[in-house]
């Protein structure tokens, strides 16, 4: 089955955001680990067509995952269903630089 994985931004204190950290859903192959949620992940920044908050593209920058959003897509989905692919959005919203020091010497 097809899987590609997408990372959207949640401003704090905010509604979700139409914000996606990458321009294009990301492969996943079989087996890879999705984050889960209270994991802090570090995404390189690959939008060429705009900065986000004043990062360049290419840039690393680490969020905390808050969500997680699975949609499996099916082919007819009469009787048996067989599904063709699963988008897995990961919501993340901003991590303070002292909590990735804390949670490291845990």
């Amino acid at each position: 089955m097809e899987t590609s994985i997408t990372f959207q931004y949640k401003p704090e204190d905010q509604k979700p955001d139409d914000i996606t950290l990458t321009d294009v859903p990301s492969p996943l192959a079989a087996g890879s680990a999705v984050p889960n949620i209270g994991d802090i992940v570090t995404i390189q920044l690959a939008s060429t067509l705009r900065e986000f908050q004043g990062e360049q593209a290419g840039n690393f920058k680490s969020f905390k995952v808050i969500g997680r959003n699975f949609i499996y897509n099916s082919q007819d989905g009469r009787g048996s269903e067989k599904f063709i692919s699963c988008d897995i959005y990961i919501i993340v919203t901003d991590v303070s630089d002292d909590i990735i020091g804390v949670d490291t010497k845990r």
